[in-house]
Parts: structure tokens; C-alpha cells; sequence
């Protein structure tokens, strides 16, 4: 009596899990037909939409356009900022509006170092240096790792998904408000 007991409720759930299962590769599988054969499979093709996301972030940035940096992410994008909480889109576009308000010249240089390409996703890593010259202030270089998840969109496009990155060398000061 008792095996019947806890036998019925765990064949429930096994069956209920593969229920899930299945709905979540079916769901899956709906999504990426969208996208069909837009998906990029090889490394030389998923390089070159890398380097296009690099060089418009950087483009950004070195133009102090913040809403030109949020317009790469995805909608449902975050960013993780050291010692800070993740960030979305709007939150993402305030904290770089909150940088280049200080003025001055910013500049970025990124060095990825490698990625991983799967269907409709690419993960790539790297290091950067920014060099920050504000007004009245000395210029200086903050150095650091990024890691960055892409996705292609149903509509075939590209866009950060997650985005981290942290310092090795912080900006002046780096710390001190906490």
C-alpha cells in the first residue's frame, strides 16, 4: 500500500517532466524554424557578425551614443556590470547616457580572443582597453574581460543577449561609493 502510495506520484511527475521537456524542444524547434536557414552553422560566418556587433558597439562608444549601445540588445538583453546588478536595455542605455555626460573623449578597443557557435546562438569572450580622457581631468585607460551571449531574432538580425564584463585595471576612484 504505501509503494502504491509514493509509486503513482512519481510516475506523475516523471510524466509530467517529460511533458515539459517535449514542449520546451517543440517550442525550440518552432522558434528557430522561424529564423530557418538564416541560422549561421560555421565559424568564418559567425566571426563576421561578431565583428560587425564589435565594431558598432565601438562605434558607439567612441561616440558617446548610449542609445546607439542599447539598440544592440535584444529586448530582453542584460548586461552585468561589476559590482553592480544586471541591467536591461533602458537601464544599459542610462548607465552609458551617465558616463558620457561627464564629457570628454572616450575611445574602445576590443580584443576577442575566441567563441562558440551553435544554432542561432554565439558566445564569444574577450579583453578590452577604454581610454577615457574627461574634461579637466587626466586621461586614463580602464582595461578588463568581456564574455557577451548573441542571438539571432526571428527577423534574422542579431543582437546581444547577455553581456558581462568586469575590470582589471577599474577606472580612477573604482569602489569608493560603496
Amino acid at each position: 500500500m504505501i509503494r502504491g502510495r509514493i509509486l503513482w506520484p512519481l510516475l506523475a511527475l516523471v510524466v509530467l517532466l517529460a511533458a515539459c521537456a517535449t514542449q520546451d524542444a517543440a517550442d525550440y524547434a518552432e522558434e528557430t524554424a522561424e529564423v530557418g536557414a538564416a541560422l549561421i552553422l560555421d565559424a568564418e560566418a559567425a566571426a563576421a557578425v561578431i565583428d560587425g556587433i564589435e565594431q558598432a558597439f565601438i562605434t558607439a562608444y567612441d561616440a558617446e551614443d548610449a542609445a546607439g549601445i542599447a539598440a544592440l540588445f535584444a529586448a530582453d538583453g542584460t548586461q552585468a556590470q561589476p559590482l553592480g546588478a544586471s541591467l536591461d536595455v533602458a537601464g544599459i542605455e542610462a548607465a552609458y547616457a551617465e558616463q558620457f555626460a561627464a564629457g570628454g573623449d572616450y575611445s574602445l578597443e576590443v580584443m576577442r580572443e575566441d567563441m562558440v557557435v551553435a544554432d542561432g546562438w554565439i558566445v564569444s569572450w574577450g579583453g578590452y582597453v577604454a581610454t577615457v580622457a574627461a574634461e579637466g581631468a587626466e586621461p586614463f585607460e580602464v582595461t578588463g574581460r568581456y564574455g557577451s551571449v548573441n542571438r539571432q531574432e526571428a527577423d534574422g538580425t542579431w543582437k546581444i543577449y547577455r553581456h558581462i564584463f568586469n575590470y582589471i585595471v577599474p577606472p580612477p576612484g573604482f569602489g569608493q561609493e560603496m
